[in-house]
């Protein structure tokens, strides 16, 4: 994570960055790999709003390098290195069925269900969220680092959704105000 100068009018200003570098795939014989991704767009910078800031410094070391994992793991040599995405997916798993199942004291027989939720979810509403604050399907799949934005409309959006202004702007459409 690091800031990056930008221009707000006139105004020159630092924004928190992630640095979207790839992502770690196990290769057989090889180990874990850097993936740059399937196209050019998947590398990519994509600003973080303050709480997520706020969180990610709480859990990078201070004395960790700028190019050091984010999501460290202990090395087999000692140093750092790259978390092995199955060891992700397991604690997700985890957490999911700790919601879920509760503890052993615990009076609620009706927990939620979030078997459903898998790291993608997060992506997704990710990007439905952008959307819904205004960002167009372009800057959306942007961020994503989608090569189309197609995929990022199609597949990533939320959809089925109550459109509160569509009556207001049928409204507008058909008896303008004088």
């Amino acid at each position: 994570m690091v800031g990056v100068e930008a221009r707000q009018g006139d105004e020159v200003i630092r924004v928190p960055v992630v640095h979207v570098r790839g992502n770690m795939v196990r290769v057989g014989g090889q180990g874990m790999v850097r993936f740059k991704g399937k196209t050019r767009t998947a590398v990519r910078s994509v600003p973080l709003p303050p709480f997520l800031v706020t969180m990610l410094a709480l859990r990078k070391p201070d004395d960790a390098g700028e190019d050091e994992p984010l999501f460290a793991a202990a090395g087999r040599d000692g140093g750092i290195t790259y978390r092995d995405p199955s060891n992700t997916g397991k604690a997700l798993r985890e957490a999911r069925a700790r919601i879920t199942r509760g503890t052993d004291d615990d009076e609620q027989p009706d927990r939620p269900d979030y078997t459903w939720v898998v790291w993608h979810t997060f992506r997704k509403t990710a990007a439905t969220d952008w959307a819904r604050q205004g960002l167009s399907a372009l800057m959306v799949a942007n961020l994503l680092g989608h090569a189309k934005v197609s995929i990022t409309q199609d597949v990533y959006f939320g959809r089925g959704e109550l459109v509160l202004g569509a009556a207001d702007a049928m409204q507008a459409a058909h008896h303008p105000p004088r």
